[in-house]
């Protein structure tokens, strides 16, 4: 019997839960989960990447602006898309995503749109877990939990 994929699993059970969130007043909610980074070599100066997925449950769209690391982790925190030009595909800051209301999905996923850790303290070893905290437009700042995964466990 083949085993499911994590993380199809996880997106719907994130989707379950957003659907069942909301603010004590009973206002949809914009949901952060699964945040995670891959474990790192542990290069002098060395970058690394966060993954996650936003579930915009809100009845307006919202905007990621911008995303901070504690100091024991990184110098900083960049938005950073991986774009193709040519044959050669590079990193490049990005000033904002847009999240779509009433169930928009954004995510953020290796190869793809990612928050850069620049410069990391020390390096990201599996098991590891530290602060993120994201900023949104209108849902201000929400703080989530990135756990450090194996690269050979992905």
């Amino acid at each position: 019997m083949q085993r499911p994929r994590a993380p199809l699993l996880a997106v719907l059970l994130l989707g379950l839960v957003a659907a069942a969130c909301a603010s004590a007043d009973g206002a949809p909610e914009l949901v952060v989960a699964g945040a995670w980074a891959r474990e790192t070599a542990g290069n002098p100066g060395e970058n690394g990447a966060v993954y996650l997925t936003v579930v915009n449950e809100q009845r307006e769209p919202d905007r990621l602006v911008g995303a901070s690391v504690e100091a024991g982790v990184a110098r900083m925190a960049h938005l950073h898309a991986t774009v193709q030009q040519g044959e050669l595909l590079r990193m490049a800051a990005v000033p904002a995503w847009d999240v779509e209301a009433e169930g928009g999905t954004l995510t953020l996923a290796p190869g793809g749109n990612h928050v850069m850790l620049l410069e990391l303290a020390a390096p990201l070893r599996a098991g590891d877990r530290f602060a993120l905290a994201l900023l949104f437009e209108h849902a201000g700042e929400r703080e989530v939990t990135v756990v450090v995964r194996s690269a050979a466990g992905e």
